[in-house]
C-alpha cells in the first residue's frame, strides 16, 4: 500500500494485490477472491477530524465485526462515519457498503453500531473488554441465485430467491488477555435476523484464541 499524507488529519491510500493461483478459472465456485490477475484492492481517503473518523472509496472494514457477518478480505465500496468519545471508552459509527460480491449484483447494506471498551487492548499485562451493537440491513439487488446454494430459497416468478430478506442484529463481546504471556482472545458473538422465519433467526459463534490475533483486519495507523 502506498499512503499519502498531505495534512496530519488526511490520508489517501491505494494497495494493489497481485495474485497467481494453481486454480485456472474460479468463476465456477463463485468465490470473491481472483485466482490469477493484479488489481487495485483499495483506494480510499481518510480524514480525522478531531474524534471523528471519516472514510470514502474502498477500504478494510472499519467496524467492529466477526467472520460470522464479513469476510475481512473483502475491501467493499463505501463510506463510514464514527466518533469516538475522549477517553475511548466508546465509538458511534455507521457505513453503507455497496456490491459485496464479484458478479454483478448491486446490493446495498447499510450498517449502525454502538462500541463500548474497557481497559487498553494494547496493554502487556490487564483485561480488556470489548462489547458492541449493531444493526445491519441488506438491500439485496441481482444477486446471482448460485450465491442461495447456503441458504433457504424459495421461488419467484420461476426464479429461486431467498426465503427471507437479512435485517440483522449482532452483539458482540470480546475479552483480551494474557495468560503466561499467552496472548487470549475470547469472542462471543449473537445474532438475530428480523426477517427469517421463527425457526431460523438466531445464530451463536464462540471463539477462543491463543494467539496475537487481529480479528478487525487491517487498520489504517491514523484511525481513531
Amino acid at each position: 500500500e502506498i499512503d499519502f499524507d498531505p495534512w496530519e488529519s488526511l490520508r489517501f491510500g491505494l494497495r494493489g494485490v497481485f495474485d497467481y493461483g494453481t486454480e485456472p478459472e474460479n468463476y465456477p465456485a463463485f468465490d470473491n477472491y481472483r485466482a490469477r490477475g493484479g488489481y487495485p484492492d483499495r483506494y480510499y481517503a481518510l480524514w480525522t477530524p478531531g474524534r471523528f473518523a471519516l472514510r470514502v472509496g474502498r477500504f478494510g472494514q472499519p467496524l467492529v465485526v466477526s467472520e460470522v457477518l464479513w469476510d475481512h478480505d473483502i475491501q467493499t465500496p463505501g463510506g463510514s462515519a464514527s466518533w469516538t468519545s475522549p477517553d475511548g471508552a466508546w465509538t458511534i459509527a455507521a457505513a453503507g457498503f455497496y456490491a459485496a460480491q464479484n458478479h454483478g449484483d448491486r446490493s446495498r447494506i447499510g450498517v449502525g453500531q454502538v462500541v463500548w471498551r474497557l481497559g487498553e487492548e494494547s496493554a502487556e499485562k490487564g483485561v480488556q473488554l470489548e462489547a458492541s451493537a449493531s444493526y445491519w440491513s441488506y438491500d439485496l439487488r441481482q444477486m446471482p441465485p448460485v450465491y442461495i446454494r447456503e441458504n433457504t430459497p424459495a421461488v419467484s416468478h420461476g426464479q429461486p430467491v431467498y426465503a427471507s430478506e437479512f435485517h440483522v442484529a449482532d452483539l458482540l463481546v470480546r475479552l483480551r488477555s494474557r495468560v503466561c504471556e499467552v496472548p487470549l482472545l475470547l469472542s462471543l458473538d449473537g445474532i438475530h435476523n428480523f426477517e427469517a422465519s421463527s425457526k431460523r433467526r438466531n445464530a451463536f459463534e464462540a471463539t477462543l484464541a491463543a494467539v496475537r490475533a487481529q480479528m478487525d483486519g487491517l487498520k489504517e495507523s491514523k484511525q481513531a
